[in-house]
């Protein structure tokens, strides 16, 4: 008979705070919304059902907080999941980027470290 073990495995949960204070999905809901070539990622953060906001893309996105790369204020972003089937002239438009860039874009944000946001208490 074999013996039953346990083992303890960690988690790491990263948050995003200012100051003290942990940053809640009601702020971030709350953020400017910046195109992707405006902002530098802090992590990737997942709302739900992604709709909070003002939406510019149909479909799945990846929502990110980050710093804006010029005023230094917190903002949020969004891409789609991917680029498939997107018109030249709808990539450049809508976030500054266009073929290759949104894809490698895409990429680097989808390997981003998920930030959880706190609930209201």
């Amino acid at each position: 008979m074999q013996e039953a073990t346990v083992n303890v495995l960690a988690a790491e949960v990263r948050t995003l705070m200012i100051g003290a204070r942990q940053v809640t999905l009601s702020v971030w809901k709350q953020l400017d919304l910046v195109s992707a070539d405006e902002i530098i990622p802090f992590g990737r953060v997942s709302p739900g059902d992604g709709t909070y906001g003002l939406r510019v893309w149909h479909g799945p996105v990846v929502w990110i907080v980050g710093r804006h790369k010029d005023t230094g204020t917190l903002v949020r972003s969004q891409l789609p999941l991917n680029d498939f089937g997107m018109a030249e002239h709808v990539r450049s438009h809508k976030n500054g980027l266009t073929g290759p860039e949104l894809h490698d874009k895409i990429t680097e944000w989808k390997s981003l470290d998920l930030i959880v946001l706190a609930g209201l208490k």
